[in-house]
Formats: C-alpha cells, sequence, structure tokens
C-alpha cells in the first residue's frame, strides 16, 4: 500500500461524502473516518499510517476554517515525521509519495474549484481525474528516479475505478449492519461488495498490465527533478494570477 494511494483514496472519500450532500464539518469527519478504517483493515502499513496522518492534518485545518495554513500544517507533519526518523527522506519512497501526493492535491485544489464551477455534468469523473493528476504531477520526478517508468493509463483507471467506491461503500455498511442481527442478511449484502471488490481489483490488474500510454526513462537525475518542479510551480504562480 503506497501513501500516494491512501492520499487520493481519502480525498475521494471527502468528494463522496460532498456528493452525499453532506455538510462541509460532517463530509471531512466522514473522510477521516472511512479512511483510517480502511488502513485499519488493510493492517496500518507505515507507508497508509503516514499517508493518512498528512491527510489528517489537511483536513482538519480545513475543519478549523484555516484552509491557508494547509500547506504549512502539511509541512509542519512531514517535518515532524522527519524529526523521529530522518532515514524516511532517503529510503522511504512512501513517505516521498504520500507528502508530494497531498501538497500537489492541496496546492491545485483552488484551480480544481473554479474549473468544476462551469462543468455542468460528470463533475464527479472531473474531480477524480483532477485529484489523480494533481498528485501525478508531484509525484512524476520521484517514481522516474525510482521506477524509471510511469504510465498514463494510471489515471483512467483512477477515475474509473473510484466510481465504484459509493456503492461499494454502500453495500459494505449495509453487509455489516444486517450481518450484525442476521448472518444470513449480511452475506446477502457482502455478495454485491464482493463483486465490487473484484472488479476494481481486475481493473487495477488490466491496468497496471497495460503498455499504452506507459513511458520509460533511462535516466532522471536530481537536474531533471528541479527543472519539473520549476516548470510546476510556474504554472501554478501563472494560474493564480490568472
Amino acid at each position: 500500500m503506497s501513501g500516494y494511494n491512501i492520499t487520493i483514496l481519502s480525498f475521494a472519500f471527502l468528494f463522496l461524502g460532498i456528493l452525499l450532500f453532506l455538510p462541509r464539518k460532517q463530509a471531512i469527519l466522514f473522510a477521516l473516518a472511512a479512511s483510517g478504517v480502511f488502513v485499519f483493515l488493510a493492517g496500518m502499513p507505515s507507508s497508509g499510517v503516514r499517508a493518512l496522518a498528512m491527510a489528517a492534518v489537511i483536513f482538519l485545518a480545513t475543519l478549523l476554517g484555516r484552509r491557508s495554513a494547509s500547506v504549512p500544517a502539511l509541512a509542519f507533519a512531514g517535518a515532524a515525521m522527519l524529526l523521529q526518523n530522518p532515514l524516511l527522506l532517503r529510503y522511504d519512497v512512501g513517505f516521498d509519495l504520500s507528502f508530494l501526493a497531498t501538497l500537489g492535491i492541496v496546492l491545485l485544489t483552488p484551480l480544481s474549484q473554479t474549473l468544476l464551477s462551469r462543468i455542468r455534468h460528470g463533475q464527479f469523473l472531473f474531480e477524480t481525474a483532477f485529484l489523480t493528476i494533481s498528485a501525478e504531477l508531484f509525484i512524476l520526478p520521484v517514481l522516474f528516479s525510482t521506477f524509471g517508468t510511469f504510465s498514463l493509463a494510471a489515471i483512467v483507471s483512477n477515475t474509473l475505478l473510484l466510481r465504484s467506491c459509493r456503492p461499494r461503500c454502500s453495500a459494505r455498511f449495509l453487509a455489516g449492519l444486517f450481518g450484525i442481527a442476521a448472518p444470513v442478511l449480511g452475506e446477502l449484502f457482502a455478495f454485491p461488495a464482493y463483486l465490487l471488490l473484484h472488479v476494481i481489483t481486475l481493473g487495477a490488474k488490466w491496468f497496471s498490465e497495460v503498455g499504452i500510454g506507459r513511458i520509460t526513462l533511462a535516466h532522471f537525475g536530481w537536474l531533471e527533478g528541479v527543472v519539473w518542479y520549476a516548470a510546476v510551480f510556474g504554472f501554478l504562480w501563472y494560474s493564480r494570477d490568472g
């Protein structure tokens, strides 16, 4: 489990709560609770716990009405983790991915909200795709320098597969609720939840094996990374002025 995936998932839960017409505070609490349950059920891997902690800092800053403090809060969370274990920055790719993915989403969210206000249909698809792209822009140098490859299919897979989050979460909730009263009823609702999870698993496996859109670089060093981030922050500065 990578921190990048947990970051995407936690923000997807947030927008799912908004789609369910929850008030902002309740949507944030729902996202934190759902993400926490997911990480717990996955065995609480260190990368997932770190990503959840970073997302929690951002959500709590928003909950307290201090959205502008999100970046300093994220920097504080990252610094606290590095103070506890400085080797994370050098030897833990999960830490790098979760921190950069969260930073990308936070910095590009205002732009996504501006664009979203102009879209009448397919807002959830657009939001999911934009979340993925925002994270990918900031983790791309790490992906290339560590793995040497990047697949554009990840954007498509996240956008399509996250569409099943809402019915899957509903089916799992009903399975647990009715399963307390009668195991037979729990199994009845657990079956569609299993089918949706199976679809996600097969879809993720298929997209991971797709060769279309796969970019491979034999060398990607610190100089290329500096140029890339300079271009990204230049774009952010230009879009803010615009």
